[in-house]
C-alpha cells in the first residue's frame, strides 16, 4: 500500500512517465525514504511498470488513477487539467466548489 493510503499526515508526489531519467527521479524517492519522508512515486498512465530513457524498467507504487482518490487528487487534477484532459477538469471542478 502506498504510504499516501496508509494515512501518513505529510508526504511528497512524484510522478513517473515512460521516458523519464530513472536516476533524477528514483534519487529523489531514494533520499526522501532514507530520510523518513512519505513519499509515492505515481506513474501517469494506467499501469505501474515504468520504462526509463535508458531502457531501465522500474515500478511505481501507484498509478494516477488510482491515486486520484487520496489527498494527491487536487494536485493530480491540476496536473491533468492542464494536459487537456476532460475528466480532470471535472474533477478540479468538483473538488473547488463542492
Amino acid at each position: 500500500m502506498s504510504q499516501a493510503l496508509s494515512g501518513l499526515s505529510r508526504f511528497i508526489a512524484i510522478l513517473f512517465a515512460d521516458g523519464c531519467e530513472e536516476i533524477e527521479g528514483l534519487t529523489v524517492v531514494d533520499l526522501a525514504r532514507r530520510a523518513g519522508i512519505g513519499i509515492d512515486s505515481i506513474s501517469v498512465k494506467e499501469e505501474t511498470e515504468i520504462r526509463g530513457s535508458h531502457g531501465i524498467i522500474f515500478q511505481a507504487d501507484t498509478c494516477m488513477s488510482r491515486a486520484m482518490g487520496t489527498a494527491f487528487a487536487f494536485g493530480l487534477a491540476i496536473v491533468a487539467y492542464v494536459r487537456g484532459e476532460e475528466a480532470a477538469r471535472r474533477l478540479g471542478q468538483e473538488t473547488l466548489y463542492d
